[in-house]
């Protein structure tokens, strides 16, 4: 009441309507965003402070000056949450890329598994034949090499593990090295018990399928030319005639029944049928337990129902590979895959393509069914020359290596190439791996197919050298003969190369932005942040009072920027939430001086981006957004308390060009003290995705200054500003003069140069680390090698004898090995460059569709590097067989047996 009374006579009119609006609102029951205004407004407290003083009273200056000091503005923020989500986001995306590209080495060493049980069987094929041929089942000989490759499987997971976790902890603290300490995160150190077992479990399940499978294929011998100790020969299963096939499969309609019939049938055989018999009696009773489930519907939250659901799947799964041994012997013709691969095809077609309620928007089943149809139709090409009479060699080799250019073709041919037929497909990463195994499997077909093409050209290109032709001629022709173990040596170097290479491609194009750094500093050379509190009045003004070093005439634009963080939405969109943004407020020096480009942009307002920036200025209902804002990429996130990032769905971001303005609302964050405010723009442009890009800013909008009076009750003033230097001065130096002249207002200045240049710096450590961390697959591919070359010492004993005898010297001898060792390191490097520049070269068109101002570049210093380490590893660790292979005498080996 006091300052009700004394507040007119002890201030003048401003003062006095403050004090009044002060009052009304103390008088008011509810806390209003007016009255949190002008409680924390230092303008509104120095006034009550100056009418306290005039009225002389202690007891009032001593109750109400001690509460009107404690008057802060407070803010709640989930920091904890939101830096648990950025540590999560972060992580779950490298964990993803070092996921994607470490597959393939995991495939890589996966088939030197497969390769290793391979030659195994190889060194034990006449023991395995004698034990054959005294009576040992199959099934006996699977079990023993699976049993034996799973002790392995076990020691080798456990010492996995142990190393994977040293190596860990060396990748992380390069990481950390790589990164810096002045980023917005760090990354620590940090395993669990969980993620031990996961690890080893992972290894152990996956080399022990791939065991079994070895198993398998070993156990399907030729027991007499296994005891001869001839070629590996396979045995082909027996085929029963199709009624048979037919009753089998009907038979197992009846599921655990057919289980224990079959199981009590076989009891007279005396082994082997009590097992059986308990899982059909299992399988019974769970699926009984099913049918008792329906009165019980609670049980559907137990473990029993698990079981009764592994049951179930159980049962479908013997269903279906009844029905796959029942059409497996037309499956060689070709003709049954055609319908199949037709149907998965078709089920992959985007919905508005497709056939309703079949096309199902899948990228993987459309190209799984179409490579399903190059397989049918060269499995046909070979039934027809059967037919015809030609002979086995030539059938193999027309029909395999129409396969093998088939998928090639199909599968490098560039992602949006079948939109027009497809409809834009969706995919995920499972894509990446399909196509990369499917060619480089393409490509070592049609090599291993071809094989006796690349000697006789390369006889043809060493024909000139006498004394080197039997050599080189020798040394390809074997590993051309042994298709299957050169050909998987082939795919492991191939795989490992191509992911190198990709890599490599891909983290050319981030040199873009070294080349062109106007894609993202707009042609301002430095960027500067103050204390949004001490704001700076006029600039110029100040650079002129101070003279010395720096000047206003150093540079030739000088703008300023407000940052305020909003919540906006799309008006004619299905969307009515409103999600978290931020506007960007910039001067007219601003809009009219950056050399920021638009991807979309609407032709009423200008055909230019400098036109629309100009639009943008001189209309405060217009605003151009950030690219990351119509991006399809969305993680989600955005800033603490804001909800989820504001995305625009009304403007394509494929589709670049000319647009129609979209309409959008922006209101201020509740409980910012500017609740009923609305305001209504129009998006009529889009920035490049390159734009601004060390803003950090998650959903800018860039608008009109007049946004900052209209958005909020209180003034928002000018806290980022942007210089462009006039001469060739230093812009680091620059920046250092930048922050001292402006130390009171607290600036801190950085120039775009210094932070592409860091950031450059960062990425080309963090493509080092990556490809250290995938090329660990080399070093598969070169123990793959070794194995060969030990097995061949063995293997060719006789025969590298026999060429002794002929006049080999034991010098040839060993060129030979270590050149069957180049030659395959080589092929398989040359593959894996080729597909890799290939695929590279489909997902710069991808970027640089979305993103202007990429570059294909290849990296052939990097590239050259990598295959020179692969094949010099590779020879080297063909020294030492190469050696035992030349001390081999003719007398010694013709007498071996």
């Amino acid at each position: 009441a006091e300052l009700d009374e004394s507040g007119g006579a002890a201030a003048g009119p401003f003062a006095s309507d403050t004090l009044e609006e002060l009052v009304t609102e103390l008088e008011n029951d509810e806390l209003t965003d007016e009255f949190l205004i002008a409680s924390t407004n230092t303008l509104t407290l120095a006034i009550v402070s100056g009418v306290i003083e005039e009225i002389g009273d202690p007891r009032l200056a001593q109750s109400l000056l001690l509460p009107m000091s404690q008057l802060v503005e407070l803010q709640s923020t989930a920091i904890k949450n939101f830096g648990l989500d950025i540590a999560e986001i972060v992580g779950s995306q490298i964990t993803l890329i070092f996921s994607i590209f470490g597959s393939f080495s995991i495939i890589v060493g996966l088939l030197l598994i497969f390769l290793v049980f391979v030659m195994l069987a190889a060194a034990r094929t006449t023991e395995m034949g004698i034990i054959r041929a005294v009576g040992t089942k199959r099934r006996m000989l699977v079990q023993m090499f699976t049993y034996e490759g799973i002790v392995y499987s076990i020691g080798a997971a456990a010492l996995g593990t142990v190393l994977g976790l040293i190596a860990s902890v060396a990748l992380v603290q390069i990481m950390i090295g790589a990164l810096g300490s002045e980023d917005d995160f760090t990354f620590t150190y940090n395993v669990t018990l969980q993620s031990i077992v996961i690890a080893f479990c992972a290894g152990l399940f996956l080399t022990a399928i791939t065991v079994a499978f070895s198993a398998y294929r070993v156990s399907k011998l030729n027991i007499v030319v296994a005891i001869r100790g001839l070629g590996q020969e396979f045995v082909k299963d027996e085929t029963p005639v199709a009624g048979k096939r037919l009753r089998t499969a009907l038979r197992w309609l009846g599921g655990p029944i057919t289980q224990i019939i079959d199981s009590w049938r076989k009891r007279r055989a005396g082994f082997g049928w009590k097992l059986p018999l308990a899982i059909g009696i299992g399988w019974l009773l769970m699926v009984m337990q099913n049918f008792a489930a329906i009165a019980a519907p609670d049980v559907e939250d137990s473990v029993v129902a698990q079981a009764i659901t592994a049951a179930i799947v159980y049962w479908l799964a013997v269903f279906l590979w009844k029905v796959y041994k029942l059409v497996q012997p037309w499956l060689a013709s070709g003709w049954p895959l055609l319908p199949i691969g037709l149907l998965m095809a078709l089920s992959g077609f985007h919905p508005d393509k497709g056939i309703e309620g079949l096309a199902s928007d899948n990228a993987a089943l459309f190209t799984g069914g179409t490579t399903m149809l190059i397989i049918a139709v060269g499995l046909l090409i070979r039934r027809l020359m059967d037919r015809r009479g030609y002979r086995e060699e030539p059938q193999k080799r027309v029909s395999m290596t129409f396969i093998g250019l088939g998928m090639l073709i199909f599968w490098a041919l560039p992602f949006d190439a079948l939109d027009w037929l497809t409809g834009e497909l969706s995919s995920g990463v499972e894509m990446f791996l399909l196509s990369g195994v499917s060619l480089v499997a393409a490509a070592v077909w049609v090599v291993m197919h071809n094989a006796d093409v690349i000697v006789w050209v390369v006889s043809k290109l060493i024909g000139g050298f006498g004394s080197l032709r039997p050599v080189v001629k020798m040394a390809i022709a074997y590993p051309m003969a042994a298709r299957f173990r050169t050909g998987l040596t082939l795919a492991m170097f191939s795989l490992v190369i191509f992911t190198l290479m990709i890599f490599a491609i891909l983290s050319n194009l981030g040199n873009a932005i070294e080349d062109e750094p106007d894609l993202v500093s707009g042609g301002f050379d430095i960027r500067a942040e103050i204390d949004p509190e001490l704001p700076i009045g006029d600039i110029d003004g100040v650079l002129a009072a101070i003279g010395g070093r720096l000047s206003a005439s150093d540079f030739s634009a000088i703008s300023s920027q407000a940052l305020v963080q909003v919540e906006a939405r799309e008006r004619d969109s299905d969307e009515p939430v409103f999600k978290g943004a931020r506007i960007i407020a910039s001067d007219d020096v601003w809009l009219n001086t950056n050399n920021f480009k638009l991807t979309h942009w609407d032709p009423a307002y200008g055909d230019t981006p400098a036109e629309i920036w100009a639009a943008v200025a001189a209309d405060p209902g217009l605003a151009v957004v950030a690219g990351n804002i119509v991006s399809s990429d969305d993680f989600g996130g955005g800033e603490p308390g804001f909800g989820t990032t504001f995305r625009m769905s009304g403007i394509d971001s494929d589709l670049k060009g000319e647009f129609k303005g979209v309409g959008i609302t922006i209101r201020p964050p509740i409980g910012q003290g500017s609740s009923g405010i609305s305001l209504d723009r129009t998006v009529i442009g889009v920035m490049d995705e390159f734009a601004d890009a060390f803003e950090l800013g998650s959903a800018d909008i860039y608008m009109n200054p007049a946004v900052l009076n209209e958005i909020s009750k209180r003034p928002i003033e000018f806290s980022n500003h942007k210089f462009q230097i006039a001469g060739d001065q230093d812009s680091e130096e620059m920046a250092r003069l930048l922050e001292t002249v402006f130390i009171d207002h607290g600036m801190t200045a950085r120039a775009t140069e210094e932070d592409i240049r860091e950031n450059q710096a960062q990425n080309n450590a963090f493509n080092q680390l990556f490809q250290g961390f995938i090329g660990l697959g080399l070093l598969v591919g070169v123990a793959a090698l070794g194995v060969v070359s030990f097995r061949a010492v063995v293997e060719r004993r006789q025969s590298i004898g026999m060429m002794r005898a002929l006049g080999y010297k034991g010098r040839m001898i060993q060129i030979q090995f270590l050149m069957e060792s180049g030659v395959v390191a080589i092929l398989g490097s040359a593959i894996g460059i080729g597909l890799g520049a290939l695929i590279g070269w489909n997902i710069f068109n991808a970027i640089n569709a979305d993103v202007e101002g990429v570059k294909f570049v290849i990296p052939w210093m990097n590239v050259t590097i990598i295959v020179l380490v692969a094949v010099v590893f590779s020879l080297l660790n063909t020294v030492l067989p190469a050696r035992q292979a030349s001390a081999i005498t003719p007398t010694e080996a013709l007498r071996y047996e």
